[in-house]
């Protein structure tokens, strides 16, 4: 592994109940997904960014905004910037699909899971539909709208 996971923040959090059109059933939440990368010579920043909004096509509970910044250490000196986004992919994700998981269900509505990611065949810098389907939700057709990964601003 390139780094070592010193730790994570929660930049901005925000969550709005919504009042769903009576007789609505089978709800498909697709978040979108944006990760910021920020690389200097000792130090790897990815920031996470995960929103759901409902629309009339695509209603949802609630609307929700999280950014979660994790911070890494470059232990190995190599300019494989994109093993460097895999790897702190993997490490700080499943922070974010616990927070995600314990703040909705502190909203007093069923807790949402995120869907996992193989963030080794997620193309940089283009919103694709991942190919992983939700763990523990009940919608079948549920999702990723999009993911969207920026690349670092220095190397």
């Amino acid at each position: 592994m390139l780094l070592r996971f010193v730790g994570y923040v929660v930049e901005s959090s925000s969550f709005t109940r919504n009042e769903l059109p009576k007789g609505t059933t089978n709800l498909v939440i697709n978040p979108n997904i944006q990760m910021d990368i920020k690389k200097d010579a000792k130090k790897f920043f990815l920031t996470i960014t995960v929103s759901v909004a409902s629309t009339e096509e695509k209603p949802t509970p609630f609307n929700l905004s999280v950014r979660i910044k994790g911070s890494f250490d470059v232990v190995e000196d190599s300019l494989d910037i994109n093993k460097m986004r895999i790897d702190s992919s993997r490490l700080l994700f499943p922070y974010v699909r616990a927070y995600l998981t314990t703040y909705t269900a502190l909203c007093g509505i069923p807790p949402y899971v995120l869907p996992t990611i193989d963030f080794e065949s997620a193309p940089i810098n283009q919103a694709v539909p991942p190919k992983a389907q939700p763990i523990q939700q009940p919608a079948k057709n549920s999702g990723i709208d999009g993911i969207k990964i920026i690349p670092p601003d220095s190397i």
